[in-house]
């Protein structure tokens, strides 16, 4: 069977001889162009078909995914009640480093920047100022009428629609 590009190309092709005057080229015309466009209308429902199980399918992985990525926060999660165990029971005995014949463990300073803390009004010298579009302003004022040469209103577009 042909493909859906060639079909398409078979259509435009036919379409070219529509305005023949001869009553033989009109009859095949015709009778070429109701085969022609059964059998678009076939391919395209084929096509609509193999969406929908696409469509099945990519939901079947979607769940799939929240499944192991809940499994991955849970080993997560007992990894990190593992840890916290280990560093409390060194802390309570007063041990930084422990040397086991597999690992060592050690309690170590973060590194990094200092954390820091506001707990209080900010002085102006202290603050950004940040500018940014007021895009719902811009808009409104677009649908009024207005020009503006920073901006305008852009088409939707369109798009193809399968019930």
């Amino acid at each position: 069977m042909d493909s859906l590009y060639e079909l398409t190309n078979d259509y435009l092709t036919l379409m070219e001889y529509a305005d023949s005057t001869d009553p033989d080229d009109e009859q095949v015309f015709i009778d070429t162009l109701d085969g022609l466009v059964g059998t678009i209308e076939n391919k395209i429902d084929n096509c609509a078909a193999v969406m929908s199980h696409m469509e099945a399918h990519k939901n079947m992985l979607e769940k799939e995914i929240e499944r192991l990525q809940a499994k991955r926060t849970a080993i997560d999660n007992n990894q990190e009640r593992i840890k916290r165990s280990i560093y409390m029971a060194m802390v309570a005995m007063n041990k930084r480093k422990i040397s086991t014949d597999l690992h060592t463990f050690s309690i170590r300073g973060a590194g990094g920047k200092k954390p820091l803390t506001i707990c209080g009004e900010v002085p102006d010298k202290y603050q950004k100022v940040v500018y940014e579009p007021d895009k719902a302003l811009i808009r409104k004022e677009l649908e009024a009428g207005k020009e503006l040469d920073f901006a305008f209103l852009a088409d939707r577009g369109e798009y193809l629609h399968i019930d």
